[in-house]
């Protein structure tokens, strides 16, 4: 619809071809004419030979001209009628299709707009821009690097390459979250064939090339020159030795994307990722030697890329000229190897091959060869396989099509706020809640914020005054950007950057944060609860810890029904919130329990940021009732709304009304059927008025210029500066401002906001909130039990590829502990990857509540180590039931299974507090789980498995001693590998083979016999004695890491708003 002036000169009657209506076309606009847009976005200008379908003027509705039953105008009438309008007219227009230009005529013929080369350029253009803008992941990335000193041990070299492997790896696994999130945007722009898959693929694999090039450059030099690799033929060895560790990081990147293209969850894909990385990682060729994997596994070990990544790390260092000495049989592992060099005897040891061929370049071949197969099973499965979207939890998938346990309501009783909610003045403890109405007013508001690399700070809120009455509900409103949200958030105090600076009073004193919270209620335009949860359960957890200490149970029970019944929620009170619009509550639900949980919490203040935002016309008349029962309790309400129907307009009392730059175009009563508001504006001079059928909202929106093609017609903020209405409300402020000076008294509209602190007793709020969080626990299958399912597996494979492993060799010894190393390792690495994504996803909760003052950060950080430990204790004990027994480790007793167990356990809770901690440290989860490889990395390195403790240089040993790894593997080790020696018949042992023939402990054959036990403890620094002790400080870190995570909750703030 075109609004135009009346410089429309001519409209003229045209006969089109027979057996076609007549039309009126224009034929001519002046050069002085001008169109504006009222309503709807137009795509070319006005002009000659546009048709004319309705006719009307600005006071009168449209005549339309070509309707059936319609009488038609002839072009006479139409012409006087325009040169006769008083003021503008109004015409629509509509005109024909015009012919596409032949470069684009046979655009929609072909499934893609733009060629291959093009949409390959542009989508790698993105995925580049992507990636160099996400500045936490690439430091993230670039600290993923390990550091160690200079090594002269074949056995620290061998461990060096199995450790550089390693780390690539798992450092993939970080990535999985990322791309899964990027999947989501895939899928919605293929599903519109923005682009072809392969430029999709093909852009997101060349974009993460340049940075492992980065990696490499950092990590293979620190790897290879700080610890003394080889550096024989001119250095061409680190040349090689950098090819595979690139090719192994690229492999793996590429195998990790195949994972995220074909699972629908990150908890499946990280899963999957985890347990064939576990796989390869099992059967590389270190933790298990090639001649001790059982037959029925063999098959793995060579269809493993970390196996052919190791060999070829390994092969590089070992068969170089730096141990090209000829065997002898002064060293052990040389015997009856008299045609081998040191190096290729030392390979022999381990199963490894002894020629460069067979070493180096056919696992560097094979490598490259899992790189392209695994490019095309991405290309394959990004192209064909298609997800839906997947957003409940498992519990609300569950429970997808379940039926509410339903109480419905006797008979269709109107439940109405007055009769459920009692003010002072006639509050009855049996029937009803007490609360204090309380009277809002703010004076002279201004908040401004910096903007980085700007000098002056920008203003979003400018000189804002008004005030809030007990049963009034208040509206604010205004363009985008005019700070309609702003200034609730200020009032509110839920700003955490910026300056605030006026008054805000409460009933005429000024407002204490703490004991504001305690009277008021805030409701986001976002709805965020805890999904694992029922609608009754969340009343419930809101009222109890919110409602005032005197409340008793019967009446707090009491109270929550009554809102049920209210916001028309009790016949679905026992649904599982779930995911909002996907299986769980409709949008519309979900709104009304936003409005529910704080409502329980009988406020008499109450904040609504647009409540009635993505709901569809019945949803939002629902929640705009189950308000306007709440405004008649005597509360005071503010609400921000956005262009509201007409019958939702009309609920709202007062109006506030900002224009941009935050100043106020008017604010007053709305008055019956907006006739306040709209006296108003027809007084302003040079308004158009609104016309009978016109919505008040859209009117004066459009008036003061909001919206997309709207320019005001005056300055409206001047003129409310300058009313009369203003003037009137100023000196109501005033009286409000002169309260502060005590001069009319501070009790004149209601008593003193007083009461702090938190709305239960410590105890009770621990119980509350920890009863929660094992409910939630308890309900999402996925994470709970999913682990414990992932522990028998893992147990199952590590079981019965160790089974009852002899470490009567070097190979059975190195295979034994593999075992303890690998078992630990992942236990611990699997539990914390997984607990990121859960404390992430419900920080946004926690951040609601806190600005809710509904409980102290230490319950809240101590609920999830308490909901942790039983499935921590239950999911590490089907790991060691299963998998060590299946090895023959710690099974001489219950006792040593119970000490095995519990320091393992012990271990498990300490790295998944860890990665609780992390979550709460770090803004995302991205970031959190690109630094757990890191660390759990340095751990490896100084735990005394890889480096034994007399080879660590003394500037690292700090890293030894504040390392739970390296307790828990040496008090596992201990036990593992402990023989007796100080009873008979081994009491009489020393490292003599020959001192105690009969002592029965296990003899290390390819060592002269010597005692397995005197060789650990030996090499690895093994106190049995001191593993009660370990227990001790395993304890220490997990209660360091409690504390710690409580303080990161606390000072890492990442809700800034």
């Amino acid at each position: 619809m075109l609004k135009l002036l009346k410089q429309v000169k001519v409209v003229k009657h045209v006969q089109k071809t027979s057996g076609e209506n007549k039309a009126v076309v224009i034929q001519e606009v002046e050069s002085s004419g001008t169109a504006q847009l009222i309503d709807i976005q137009h795509t070319a200008a006005v002009k000659a030979g546009d048709r004319v379908t309705a006719i009307g003027s600005s006071h009168t509705s449209l005549a339309y001209l070509a309707l059936p039953g319609v009488s038609v105008f002839d072009a006479a009438m139409a012409s006087e009628k325009v040169q006769q309008a008083v003021g503008n007219i109004r015409l629509q227009l509509e005109r024909p299709l015009e012919q596409a230009p032949p470069e684009t005529a046979n655009i929609f013929d072909n499934e893609y707009v733009q060629d291959g080369y093009t949409s390959i350029k542009v989508v790698m253009r993105r995925q580049f821009t992507l990636t160099l803008r996400s500045k936490s992941f690439l430091y993230a990335r670039m600290i993923q690097v390990p550091t160690t000193s200079d090594r002269a041990d074949m056995d620290l070299r061998k461990s060096l390459a199995f450790l550089a492997a390693m780390t690539l790896s798992l450092n993939s696994i970080s990535q999985i979250p990322v791309q899964l999130d990027e999947r989501t945007v895939f899928e919605k722009q293929y599903s519109a064939r923005f682009f072809r898959p392969y430029a999709y693929l093909l852009a997101c694999t060349l974009s993460q090339i340049p940075l492992t090039l980065v990696e490499m450059v950092i990590y293979t030099p620190l790897v290879y020159f700080l610890t003394g690799l080889t550096l024989a033929n001119n250095g061409a060895h680190y040349i090689t030795y950098a090819i595979a560790a690139f090719l192994c990081a690229n492999t793996f990147a590429m195998f990790t994307r195949f994972a995220a293209s074909l699972c629908h969850t990150k908890e499946s894909a990280s899963g999957i990722s985890g347990l064939c990385i576990t796989f390869f990682l099992l059967f590389s060729g270190f933790l298990i030697a090639k001649n001790k994997v059982p037959d029925w596994w063999i098959w793995v070990y060579y269809i493993s890329p970390l196996q052919w990544a190791i060999t070829a790390l390994i092969c590089n260092e070992f068969l170089s000229d730096t141990y090209s000495q000829p065997c002898n049989n002064s060293i052990t592992y040389c015997r009856g190897r008299s045609d081998m060099n040191i190096g290729q005897a030392y390979l022999a040891i381990y199963d490894f091959p002894t020629t460069t061929l067979r070493g180096y370049w056919v696992p560097v071949l094979v490598l490259f060869f899992y790189y392209w197969v695994l490019s095309c099973c991405c290309f394959w499965t990004v192209a064909n396989v298609r997800h839906e979207e997947v957003k409940l939890p498992s519990i609300a998938r569950l429970l997808r099509n379940q039926t509410a346990i339903s109480k419905p309501l006797e008979g269709k009783t109107k439940f109405r706020f007055s009769r459920i909610f009692k003010s002072v003045q006639n509050a009855n403890n049996d029937v009803g809640i007490k609360f204090e109405p309380a009277m809002l007013s703010f004076h002279q508001i201004v908040y401004e914020i910096k903007i980085p690399g700007i000098k002056d700070p920008r203003v979003l809120l400018s000189n804002v005054s008004g005030f809030s009455k007990p049963g009034t509900m208040t509206a604010l409103m205004g363009s985008s950007g005019a700070g309609k949200t702003t200034l609730l958030d200020v009032l509110a105090g839920r700003k955490t950057t910026g300056r605030i600076l006026g008054d805000i009073l409460a009933n005429g004193y000024p407002k204490e944060q703490e004991t504001f919270a305690r009277i008021t209620g805030y409701v986001e335009q976002n709805d965020i609860h805890t999904p694992f949860i029922t609608v009754r359960e969340s009343f419930q957890f809101s009222g109890s810890l919110r409602l005032p200490r005197g409340t008793s149970a019967g009446a707090r029970q009491k109270f929550i029904e009554e809102v049920l019944k209210l916001l028309e929620l009790n016949e679905i009170e026992d649904k599982i919130v779930g995911a909002i619009g996907d299986g769980g509550l409709s949008v519309e639900e979900a709104k009304r329990l936003t409005i529910g949980v704080e409502l329980v919490a009988n406020p008499s203040i109450l904040f609504l940021d647009e409540p009635t935002s993505g709901l569809d016309s019945r949803a939002a008349q629902v929640v705009m009732r189950s308000i306007t029962n709440i405004v008649e309790s005597g509360r005071s309400v503010i609400c921000t709304i956005h262009q509201p129907s007409r019958r939702l307009f009309f609920c709202f009392s007062h109006l506030m009304l900002l224009k941009r730059g935050g100043e106020i175009a008017y604010f007053g009563p709305i008055g019956e059927q907006a006739r306040d508001l709209l006296e108003y504006f027809h007084s302003r001079p040079g308004v158009s008025e609104c016309s009978a059928d016109q919505n008040p909202a859209s009117y004066m929106l459009e008036i003061i210029g909001a919206g997309i093609g709207h320019t005001a017609e005056r300055d409206f903020a001047r003129d409310y500066q300058q009313s009369s209405l203003a003037q009137q409300y100023r000196i109501f402020i005033k009286n409000l401002k002169e309260l502060e000076t005590y001069k009319f008294g501070r009790g004149k509209f209601g008593l003193e906001p007083i009461i702090k602190g938190y709305g239960a007793t410590y105890w009770q709020l621990c119980k509350i909130v920890t009863v929660r969080q094992f409910r939630t626990y308890w309900r999402n299958i996925s994470y709970s039990f999913g682990r414990m399912m992932l522990m028998i597996v893992l147990g199952l494979i590590l079981g019965t590829t160790y089974y009852q492993i002899k470490y009567d060799n070097i190979a059975g010894m190195s295979s034994r502990m593999g075992l303890i190393y690998i078992g630990v390792i992942m236990v611990g690495l699997t539990n914390a990857n997984n607990v990121i994504p859960q404390v992430n996803a419900e920080r946004v909760v926690y951040y609601r509540e806190r600005a809710s003052n509904m409980y102290p950060v230490l319950f809240y950080s101590m609920s999830w180590t308490l909901a942790e430990i039983p499935y921590l204790c239950i999911s590490s004990l089907l790991f060691c039931s299963i998998c060590f027994s299946l090895g023959g480790v710690a099974t001489d007793s219950a006792k040593i299974s119970f000490e095995f167990w519990i320091i393992l356990c012990e271990y498990t809770a300490c790295i998944t507090f860890f990665g609780i901690f992390l979550a709460m440290m770090t803004p995302n989860a991205q970031v959190a789980t690109l630094i757990i490889p890191v660390v759990v990395n340095i751990w490896n390195m100084t735990s005394g498995f890889m480096i034994p403790k007399k080879k660590i240089p003394s500037f690292w040993m700090w890293l030894y001693w504040i390392n739970p790894t390296q307790f828990t593997l040496n008090s596992l080790a201990a036990i593992a590998f402990h023989c007796d020696l100080d009873n008979p018949p081994c009491d009489t042992c020393t490292l003599l083979p020959t001192s105690c023939p009969e002592c029965p402990c296990v003899r290390v054959q390819d060592q002269d016999n010597m005692l397995a036990w005197y060789i650990m403890k030996d090499s690895m620094s093994l106190d049995y004695t001191k593993r009660y002790e370990n227990m001790g400080v395993l304890l220490m870190f997990n209660l360091f890491f409690m504390i710690a995570s409580v303080f990161a909750l606390k000072c890492m703030k990442f809700d800034r708003r």
